[in-house]
């Protein structure tokens, strides 16, 4: 009987030390500079896609299937840009996510977030950066005589760049931008409606 117990604790610990293993793994990739370099390269795609297809506040952003202005990564982390016009601002809107987790967790999201603020040469008081329940968002407006500007700018990385580099930046920004937590308000607006 002892050894039937100790072969089923060895079989559990077994299988917690893969789950642990694969969750570094994952992760390590997902913040790996290849990574990060796919993700720049479809953020500037996204955005192309979306100033091609600017919408005008009021209209829905509804996005179909195969739509340009979302794209899933070789490590499944979903990301969507939009852009709506809003008199003479255009309003930009990225959400990142990892589907087939069911959600992202809050360093990660705040990571790639603060990554695209800091590939778009944005400054964190320019940003609005929220959490839903399993999406990041990060939101800026782009006064119209800059939005050409804007849109040619470039979010690639420069080659060479190492991960030391990436991270001291993303970390610089992302201790400065601060992240509303919509869930918080949500939670109000249920509580409200249920008093």
């Amino acid at each position: 009987m002892k050894t039937v117990i100790l072969l089923v604790l060895i079989a559990i610990g077994l299988v917690v030390a893969y789950h642990f293993w694969s969750l570094a793994a994952y992760y390590r990739n997902l913040f790996s500079v290849k990574h990060y370099r796919e993700v720049a390269l479809v953020l500037e795609r996204l955005r192309t896609q979306a100033g091609l297809r600017p919408f005008v506040d009021g209209e829905e952003a509804l996005m179909e299937d195969g739509d340009p202005r979302k794209a899933l990564t070789s490590r499944n982390l979903a990301l969507a840009y939009t852009i709506r016009q809003e008199d003479d601002l255009f309003v930009h809107h990225l959400s990142v996510s990892t589907p087939p987790r069911g959600g992202i967790t809050f360093a990660a999201g705040e990571t790639f977030v603060s990554f695209f603020a800091w590939r778009l040469g944005l400054k964190p008081a320019e940003c609005s950066a929220f959490m839903g329940v399993s999406v990041f968002h990060l939101e800026f407006a782009i006064s119209e005589e800059n939005e050409m500007g804007f849109m040619d700018r470039s979010p690639i990385l420069p080659t060479g760049i190492d991960l030391d580099t990436v991270r001291k930046e993303v970390l610089g920004i992302r201790s400065q931008i601060e992240f509303f937590d919509a869930r918080l308000q949500i939670e109000a607006d249920l509580a409200q409606v249920e008093a």
